[in-house]
């Protein structure tokens, strides 16, 4: 019988978990019940049969997830206004992946030789 206290011991029980998972919906049924963060939309001619949408809406919900939006789309485009962070090589022969080393190097001093000859 002590291997058997122990084992229920160790585990938690039943009990514990239900409440705090009830205590956990509670909160949230809370959060979302508030009846001042719903605004009621009365529709002018009700008709049988018709599903009705968008009687209840909820413009605190919504102006924070618009908010979040904006941040996540709007704040990024306004951070990296005005950057640019594209670095181009524009050493010769470095975008043709063909050439060799020693080439693309006397390439380069061919082109320095030629801007020197036409500044003298």
């Amino acid at each position: 019988m002590a291997t058997g206290t122990k084992r229920a011991a160790a585990r938690p029980s039943k009990q514990r978990y239900w409440s705090r998972e009830a205590s956990n919906q509670k909160r949230r049924r809370e959060a979302s019940d508030n009846p001042f963060e719903r605004f009621s939309a009365r529709r002018k001619n009700d008709v049988l049969g018709q599903t009705s949408r968008g009687t209840h809406k909820r413009p605190g919900v919504a102006r924070s997830r618009a908010t979040e939006q904006r941040k996540s789309t709007l704040l990024v485009e306004l951070k990296n206004r005005n950057r640019a962070n594209a670095f181009l090589d524009r050493r010769i022969g470095e975008d043709d992946t063909d050439l060799p080393e020693e080439d693309k190097i006397m390439m380069r001093f061919q082109k320095e030789r030629q801007r020197r000859n036409r500044a003298s």
